[in-house]
């Protein structure tokens, strides 16, 4: 599947919006991403770092989920 390519600032948005949602739990938000050198085995090229309130289940699937559709577009 190819990824889309967005803004860190959507990336945010994007998990954020989806932590939000009742079967995420919304206990958390996510604090910041950061470009990865290269891409992951997986094809992902940003990690998560850092969070504000709890680590939950619905949290780490939230990011996972956004993890696996969108990458951070080169910034010019």
């Amino acid at each position: 599947m190819q990824r889309q390519l967005v803004s860190r600032d959507e990336i945010m948005r994007l998990v954020n919006e989806r932590i939000r949602q009742p079967l995420y739990g919304g206990a958390s938000t996510l604090g910041g991403v950061f470009r990865l050198l290269e891409p992951d085995r997986d094809g992902c090229n940003w990690q998560e770092c850092g969070f504000n309130g709890i680590y939950t289940e619905g949290f780490r699937h939230a990011v996972i989920e956004i993890r696996a559709k969108y990458n951070i577009q080169d910034e010019a």
